[in-house]
């Protein structure tokens, strides 16, 4: 996380609901805790767009002007690439 800090991105967490698939339960709600990730440089929408554009592509969601990931979708080695994917992207300013 270093390496992030460097290039000054805001980070916290935050609570949030997240949808099971449609099926058996459509509408119900699982609540998470999600990485809540700004820039000083970037808006929500280019940040989320570069990183759904990289070579690993990163799906997230915006909300109050926030990229939103949600760490159960990622698997055991995947912090890492998401780490270096977010200083690749941060260091183009």
């Amino acid at each position: 996380m270093d390496l992030i800090r460097g290039h000054r991105p805001a980070g916290r967490s935050c609570s949030a609901g997240a949808f099971f698939s449609s099926g058996s339960l459509p509408g119900q709600n699982l609540p998470t805790t999600l990485a809540a990730i700004a820039s000083p440089h970037h808006s929500a929408a280019v940040l989320a767009g570069a990183l759904r554009g990289a070579a690993t592509p990163v799906f997230t969601r915006i909300g109050d002007d926030r990229v939103l990931i949600d760490p159960r979708t990622l698997l055991n080695d995947d912090e890492a690439i998401l780490v270096e994917t977010l200083v690749e992207i941060l260091k183009r300013t």
